[in-house]
């Protein structure tokens, strides 16, 4: 077997790289009378490529970034070797320019989740840098794919997430649109055998996609739907009901059978419900996302007459309130207000009595002070004799007698 007549897949593992030169292990070569590709076994490959199985990268820092990733090589001999028998030595060479390999990895994760509007959740969280294997992906749910989905480095979290969760922030990024296909059974291959996600597929494989679902993060989803609905429908409620009765409005507008007055994609609406529906607690921003929106736009003005109603609302209840607590009151207040009018009353009386009294105040003073000088003058004694006391007691009796 001529290895420069076929065309190899390989991967350059982070230990084969070293100051100037770097090794790629070949996994499988393309064998056009089959019109597939063939995997080879670590015996086979020292066998093809020796010495030690691997063809070298004559680079200088090779990049870390494509270390434990798939690429499609064609090798050449190598001119420049000084000890054929050593281990170490590799008797062919690949160029730098590695071309990544026409095949995406497949992430089965059907039992993982119990509904397909979940799996951005797993995504979301990333995947181990050492289980991802191309740059680009597909996650498997039952007997789909959903991809193609292009991933990076998040070096925020050091896990591979898709490219559009990467670049986003908390109010704004890009849509993530993926396609839905059946699963190519007869195309699968597993190129790493001691990785459990290593099972990879040719993509020209796939047939035509069945459908697009929206695998973008909520915020970017909810965004999307506010700022397609800027021109249309103006009865909406507030806040979180507000987006809700929003969203379910333009799915009925979007419909076969409803006016098509919303450019936006249906899987876009769908997965909008499914968040307000089921992950209300994953949309953080929700508020920001609002404030975002220009000040004409509907879901800001009728939130403003909501405001507004609202507050009237309460001021209403407020002097209801009061008015029931000083109808409650009342009664009370009344009660007070008879017992003042008769305490009025009564010192009135006492008031005229008083100035009654005034008008003979000089005949009681001339009777007051004539006793006074008699006691002055004549000075009683400290005791009275008893038979005094008793004269008037004994004539009392007998008048009463």
């Amino acid at each position: 077997m001529n290895v420069q007549d076929y065309e190899w897949i390989g991967i350059v593992y982070p230990g084969d790289v070293h100051d100037v030169v770097a090794f790629i292990t070949p996994l499988a070569f393309y064998h056009e009378d089959i019109n597939a590709w063939e995997l080879i076994s670590p015996d086979v490959g020292r066998q093809c490529f020796p010495n030690n199985g691997k063809a070298a990268i004559f680079v200088k820092d090779y990049p870390r970034s494509k270390t434990n990733r798939l690429y499609s090589f064609w090798p050449q001999l190598n001119a420049t070797i000084k000890d054929s028998e050593s281990p170490r030595t590799s008797h062919y060479l690949a160029f730098s320019d590695l071309e990544p390999a026409p095949f995406a990895q497949v992430f089965d994760w059907t039992t993982r989740v119990s509904n397909v509007y979940d799996l951005p959740d797993l995504l979301e969280k990333g995947i181990e840098e050492k289980d991802c294997f191309c740059h680009s992906i597909y996650i498997r749910y039952q007997d789909d794919l959903y991809g193609p989905i292009r991933i990076e480095i998040d070096d925020r979290s050091s896990r591979v997430r898709p490219h559009e969760y990467v670049k986003s922030s908390s109010t704004g990024g890009n849509l993530l649109l993926v396609s839905r296909y059946t699963l190519p059974h007869a195309h699968m291959l597993q190129f790493i055998a001691y990785s459990p996600q290593s099972v990879f597929f040719d993509e020209s494989s796939l047939g035509s996609p069945l459908d697009v679902v929206d695998w973008s993060l909520p915020q970017i989803t909810i965004k999307q739907i506010l700022n397609a609905s800027n021109t249309a429908l103006a009865d909406l409620e507030g806040n979180t009901r507000l987006v809700d009765k929003r969203v379910r409005d333009l799915v009925r507008m979007s419909s076969r059978d409803g006016p098509y007055g919303v450019h936006i994609k249906l899987c876009i609406l769908e997965r909008a419900q499914y968040i307000l529906t089921h992950q209300m607690e994953r949309l953080h921003n929700l508020r920001a996302l609002i404030e975002e929106l220009p000040a004409d736009h509907p879901l800001l003005c009728v939130a403003r007459e909501q405001e507004i109603e609202k507050r009237s609302a309460e001021i209403a209840r407020d002097a209801e309130v009061r008015a029931q607590v000083h109808q409650e009151r009342l009664p009370q207040l009344e009660k007070e207000v008879r017992q003042a009018e008769a305490q009025f009353k009564r010192w009135g009386e006492i008031l005229g009595r008083l100035s009654m009294v005034k008008g003979n105040s000089s005949n009681l003073a001339s009777l007051i002070i004539i006793p006074l000088q008699f006691s002055s003058r004549y000075p009683l004694k400290a005791t009275i004799p008893g038979d005094l006391m008793e004269t008037p007691k004994k004539s009392r009796m007998a008048c009463t007698n």
